[in-house]
């Protein structure tokens, strides 16, 4: 029996353990349900300030709105008096209805004319995409005679390090590097006010980071030389997440599909899904194509990291004291790490069967859609709660389940690996995926087939064992407080 045991916070463990109605709250809200617990994305929040004042860094946090589209998560980053990153101009629009104003907002990614306006007239700080999107807005200033100068940061790609090439990966996103002397010259203008410079690159490996971060910095002390006074770097997200209890199981499930691709142990995944492994004239050959699932370092002790790492291009003074010594902020945008442990998906069981190859399936009122990662899938055991009294009565556990949803097309598996569970579900059990806030729950969620995209409910601890449920768009963690406050 393989398992991946979730790691779980001790505020959703605790409403697993005490709320009396869960069983039942798909049958009243619809299955699948999605339930998100602010509370959680507030420590995080304050883990990652108080890194950043370990290191008497100056800086802010961006809460990161594009992992999820929860208004309530949007609202507590705003009463948790931190900065929002948004990616386009329905994100935008999010932010200023929650109470963000342009100082506090930055506008990333790839924008349309719409977004790119909208974020000029709210004076919020823009990070430039591309040659084309920078000239753009300097065309809309002139024409709009916007004031007062446009705030903008610069994203870069091509960064390496000086001594050897640890960043391989091809990015769609930002400028690259050999255009730093034409960026520079169209950034010489009067409607532009150039604070500082950007990355985020697609990995979660420190070395390639610390590379990216020390190539950035000799970047901006060559602006500097070329009269621009810089102050921030923006060093994206990417700082892990760990969602599993147990190292060894990990080790254990990864070999294990390995195996299981080469032969020598019964098939673990559905028709023989690879997850980015082939069996290549008798070896398993190929990369994982999964998320890193289990991660000792995590979250804001993988930004502790980052900061304490040491820089050969500066006599190998720390990241953290270089940014002190040019009197830089800090600006980071966690996006799965600030939402760890701030959701769960609920889903009913719809039927048990067998396939044709013998194979247990347990169909769940759901589709993949509704547990999609920008990843391959999650890979993390979901919990299994039942109100039979004669419930998951057969011993599987050493046979495991395929998770399957209410398409009707055959790709829509929701795990294609086995879940290997001590007793086989029932048709009404409710089934509970942990830690799905961040690009699981809805980045990917669609209507097919006309089903219901899933509601949102927020958890909120009102007692030692009371909660109250909030709908998403009527969560008003300011109002709350101040209520709380005339009492």
């Amino acid at each position: 029996m393989y398992r991946l045991t979730p790691s779980l916070a001790p505020a959703v463990e605790h409403f697993l353990q005490t709320y009396a109605d869960l069983v039942t709250l798909p049958v009243s809200f619809g299955s699948p349900l999605n339930l998100l617990f602010p509370a959680c994305m507030t420590e995080a929040t304050r883990a990652f300030i108080q890194t950043l004042e370990d290191h008497s860094l100056q800086g802010k946090v961006y809460f990161a709105h594009k992992p999820n589209k929860s208004k309530a998560l949007v609202k507590q980053a705003y009463a948790d008096h931190i900065a929002i990153d948004v990616a386009s101009k329905a994100e935008l629009l999010d932010a200023l209805e929650a109470g963000f104003t342009g100082e506090m907002i930055e506008a990333t990614g790839p924008k349309n004319k719409e977004f790119l306006l909208l974020a000029l007239q709210q004076h919020c700080t823009i990070t430039i995409d591309s040659v084309d999107e920078l000239e753009l807005l300097l065309q809309y200033m002139s024409v709009l005679h916007l004031t007062p100068p446009a705030a903008i940061l610069v994203r870069w790609n091509g960064l390496h390090s000086q001594k050897q090439h640890v960043l391989t990966k091809e990015s769609r996103f930002g400028i690259h590097v050999n255009r730093f002397n034409e960026v520079m010259a169209l950034c010489h203008d009067s409607r532009l006010d150039l604070r500082g410079f950007a990355f985020h690159i697609d990995t979660t490996s420190e070395s390639e980071k610390v590379a990216a971060i020390e190539h950035t910095l000799l970047l901006m002390l060559q602006a500097q030389e070329e009269g621009f006074t810089l102050t921030v770097m923006n060093i994206g997200g990417g700082f892990k997440v760990n969602y599993l209890a147990y190292q060894e199981e990990w080790d254990a499930y990864t070999t294990a599909i390995k195996q299981s691709i080469a032969g020598e142990i019964a098939p673990l995944t559905w028709n023989s899904t690879g997850y980015g492994f082939k069996l290549i004239d008798g070896q398993v050959r190929g990369a994982p194509t999964y998320y890193q699932y289990y991660n000792a370092s995590a979250g804001p002790a993988f930004l502790q990291r980052l900061l304490a790492a040491p820089l050969e291009r500066f006599e190998q003074r720390t990241v953290a004291q270089v940014l002190n010594d040019l009197m830089l902020e800090l600006w980071i945008e966690p996006g799965r790490a600030l939402l760890d442990q701030c959701g769960l998906t609920l889903a009913l069981v719809t039927f048990v069967k067998r396939s044709l190859k013998g194979e247990w399936l347990v169909g769940l009122d759901m589709n993949k859609s509704n547990l999609s990662s920008i990843e391959d899938e999650m890979l993390c055991d979901p919990l299994v709660f039942s109100h039979h009294e004669q419930a998951m009565k057969d011993d599987i556990s050493e046979q495991g389940v395929y998770f399957v949803g209410n398409l009707c097309q055959e790709h829509d598996v929701i795990y294609r690996h086995k879940t290997f569970l001590p007793r086989l579900p029932c048709r009404d059990d409710l089934v509970v995926f942990v830690n799905t806030a961040a690009y699981h729950m809805d980045f990917n969620e669609s209507a097919s087939i006309q089903h219901p995209t899933a509601k949102k409910l927020v958890v909120v601890e009102t007692g030692a064992t009371t909660f109250r449920l909030h709908e998403d768009y009527l969560y008003q963690p300011l109002l709350m407080h101040l209520d709380k406050e005339e009492k």
